[in-house]
């Protein structure tokens, strides 16, 4: 439309038949009747001062917005209109493309999101990894820092030890060896200054054992050697050792076995005795004079019916542990360290020793202990129960079949009915107090209804000798009437010297079958007159024995001949085996009773010589004892000496009584010498 003549330009739809030109804004109003004066006036002020105007009005029968908007600087007016439902449907296109775009941008935006919290929760996780995994190496390092420290430091301690523990005995042999020389001709003198050279000896050797040992168990080198043995020389054997060093602290030492089944037993009987020992002398030593010390062994429920299960208790009331020690006891060089404790001098390994060999059987052991208050030593294993345990033709050759037990121990009753029930022996428990009045039979030889008693010394029977009397009233005719006693021969001896002569002696305590069965067969023995065992200064006599020895080291063959020369016998000395075995080559038969033997050698060892001796024609060559004695001290040289043909192995520095021990065995018994 024309701003000024206000006439359209170009011809509205609906408008009729006339051209554009001949149409102006009040035909416009008709066409579409818009007839309110307002509205006319409203949209001619707009058209006059050229402004833009819109207005909703219907526009061929449908609600329109009406425009009019100024062109080209108010000439011209564009006068339109939309209807409303177009503009509400393009809205709501608008709106949904909006919304889609919305929707589209928020779901990736919440993807974006989702991706960047997975992203950032996996890179947390990837540093509370590394994190985790620097921390853990960093308190590996530290531990093993630490570790690597307390280790130099037990081991600077553990030399310190040393230094001090070696320099003191070996300070005592070169000191007593200077008095020695000084006092030759003092014989009283002499044997006192030997005699602590001895002990300072074998002190440092023990000392040299247990470093060997303990290096030989972290290098796994331990092998156990499994063999029949019996409790009661397990028993005995440790007794010997611990009680003298008991005594001579005014200790009493407690010796209890109880619920045993069996006392034949299949193990290492070197290595259970080491374990004992170390228990024993380490409560020994660590436990002030007048002080108690006790040895329990104790059956177990059997888990299987091959095996015997033991526990060792071994219990003192000394200085007793600190906490803090207990958690490193079975570590290898570590020793208590306060005033009491330092002055006992040794390795520090003993602990860690026995606690590799319990684990090497297949046992455990634990520990308890309070300051002042004492130490327990609990150690469980089991052992394989051989085969052929019962040795019921013994009792029933001897015509045993009912046993008397006289005594106020109820357990010790219990322990000897339960062995002897597996050997169809009866046993009859009386306390001390009542032998008399619980034994009366009706007449004549009813009374004699046992075949052996057994009284306990702790019993008042013993201060009777007419209820010794009465008792020996209740026995068939030649029955072994037995006092029970400790172990301890000091205590033995009085009881010993006031027994009435014929069928009576001393069984030690703990009771055990076998000794009781040794001790049967000794006094039939003595009684008969048939007893050939050979008097202790005879039994393995070396006097006129000639031996061939084997030895590289000049001082150690000197001492060697020397002490064979002591004992009244000969020694020929080769420098190594190559000259062994040509002296023995070149040798009589008979000209030697036995052949000493070397291990380390030059030119040929002992176990190249020994086979070569072995393998020789002569008869006497697979004959004669060769004794392994050197220095090589550990269980596989010991089987390395039997496999190349030896008879024995003996670890230097030389024993003599083990060495008669020996002689007794593989010389005298073989019938080479006649005693």
């Amino acid at each position: 439309m024309d701003a000024r003549t206000e006439r359209f330009v170009l011809k509205p739809k609906g408008m009729g038949e006339r051209s554009a030109g001949h149409l102006n804004l009040e035909d416009f109003y008709r066409a579409n009747d818009i007839q309110d004066p307002a509205l006319q006036a409203e949209v001619k002020s707009c058209i006059q001062n050229g402004k833009n105007m819109m207005f909703q009005h219907n526009i061929r029968g449908k609600s329109a917005l009406n425009y009019i908007w100024t062109v080209n600087g108010g000439t011209i007016y564009l006068i339109g209109y939309v209807p409303i439902e177009a503009i509400q449907r393009e809205g709501k296109t608008v709106n949904q493309n909006i919304l889609f775009v919305v929707t589209v941008m928020l779901i990736a935006f919440f993807l974006c999101c989702v991706l960047y919290y997975f992203n950032q929760r996996q890179q947390r996780k990837i540093m509370r990894d590394r994190e985790a995994e620097r921390e853990l190496h960093n308190k590996q390092l530290a531990e093993a820092l630490h570790a690597a420290q307390l280790a130099s430091s037990s081991k600077t301690m553990f030399l310190s030890n040393m230094s001090h523990d070696i320099r003191t005995p070996m300070n005592a042999v070169l000191g007593f060896t200077t008095l020695l020389a000084k006092d030759a001709e003092n014989p009283d003198k002499v044997r006192e200054y030997t005699k602590k050279i001895t002990a300072s000896g074998q002190h440092l050797l023990s000392l040299i054992n247990d470093i060997l040992d303990v290096s030989k168990i972290e290098s796994g080198k331990v092998v156990l050697t499994v063999e029949e043995f019996t409790l009661n020389d397990l028993v005995s054997s440790v007794d010997a050792i611990i009680r003298p060093m008991a005594s001579a602290r005014a200790q009493e030492f407690h010796v209890e076995v109880r619920d045993i089944k069996h006392e034949r037993l299949l193990g290492d009987e070197t290595r259970i005795n080491q374990i004992l020992i170390n228990l024993l002398s380490n409560a020994v030593k660590y436990t002030p004079e007048g002080g108690n010390i006790w040895f329990r062994i104790i059956g177990l429920k059997q888990r299987s019916s091959q095996f015997e299960h033991i526990l060792i208790e071994v219990e003192d009331d000394g200085y007793g542990m600190t906490k803090e020690y207990l958690k490193t006891i079975f570590d290898a060089f570590t020793r208590a360290e306060n005033s009491t404790t330092n002055k006992v001098q040794g390795t520090g390994l003993g602990m860690a020793i026995t606690k590799n060999i319990v684990e090497l059987m297949g046992g455990t052991i634990e520990v308890s202990s309070e300051v002042d208050q004492g130490s327990l030593f609990r150690v469980e294993l089991e052992f394989r129960i051989p085969e052929g345990q019962a040795d019921k033709l013994f009792w029933k050759q001897n015509g045993i079949s009912r046993i008397l037990y006289v005594g106020n121990d109820p357990q010790e009753g219990k322990n000897i009915r339960t062995l002897m029930e597996d050997m169809d022996v009866g046993v009859d428990i009386v306390p001390a107090g009542m032998h008399a009045p619980s034994l009366s039979q009706d007449s004549g030889d009813a009374q004699r209804i046992y075949h052996l008693a057994l009284l306990d010394v702790e019993g008042s029977v013993m201060a009777d000798m007419q209820a010794l009397a009465e008792i020996r009233n209740f026995l068939s005719p030649n029955a072994p009437l037995l006092i029970m006693a400790d172990h301890d021969i000091e205590k033995r001896n009085p009881v010993e010297e006031g027994l009435p002569p014929g069928y009576t002696g001393v069984l030690p305590k703990p009771f055990f079958l076998s000794a009781l069965k040794e001790k049967i067969m000794e006094i039939q023995a003595e009684e008969t007159g048939k007893n050939t065992t050979p008097k202790a200064e005879e039994a393995g006599s070396l006097k006129g024995l000639h031996f061939l020895a084997a030895e590289d080291n000049e001082i150690n063959a000197e001492i060697l001949s020397e002490l064979l020369a002591m004992e009244g016998a000969g020694c020929e000395i080769a420098e190594n085996g190559r000259l062994a075995l040509e002296r023995f080559a070149n040798s009589k038969a008979g000209e030697f009773d036995a052949i000493l033997m070397d291990v380390q050698m030059p030119v040929m060892n002992g176990y190249d010589a020994t086979r070569a001796i072995r393998a020789m024609a002569r008869k006497d060559a697979g004959e004669i004892p060769i004794i392994a004695m050197t220095a090589n001290a550990f269980a596989e040289d010991e089987r390395e000496a039997l496999n190349a043909g030896m008879n024995v192995h003996l670890a230097k520095p030389i024993d003599m009584a083990q060495l008669k021990q020996v002689i007794q065995k593989y010389v005298h018994e073989k019938g080479t010498k006649e005693i």
